[in-house]
């Protein structure tokens, strides 16, 4: 389990992304708040909340750059979203030269 500290830190994060989603986000910033929203949910323990979060991402709608055609959510974060929830993720900082 993280140090305290940090979850203050993610608990602080939460609240400004709460707020970010009630100011009318575009799909990709929107998309990406609530992926963290939810992760940071299921970090802190209210998987309820992730869910909640989570299920969302399914209904945003993009626009393909380079087809212009139109869809909904997103299956790279709603991949995440799963892994997430299947406890497979965490957010550990890697890199490319070190060891997973």
């Amino acid at each position: 389990r993280a140090k305290p500290v940090a979850d203050e830190y993610r608990k602080k994060a939460l609240d400004l992304y709460a707020k970010m989603l009630q100011s009318g986000l575009k799909a990709n910033d929107l998309l990406e708040a609530l992926y963290i929203a939810g992760f940071y949910s299921f970090t802190l323990g209210s998987v309820d909340d992730a869910k909640r979060y989570f299920d969302q991402l399914k209904s945003v709608e993009t626009i393909d750059p380079k087809t212009k055609e139109r869809h909904r959510g997103a299956p790279y974060l709603e991949n995440l979203a799963k892994e997430v929830l299947e406890g497979k993720a965490d957010d550990k900082v890697r890199f490319a030269n070190q060891m997973n």
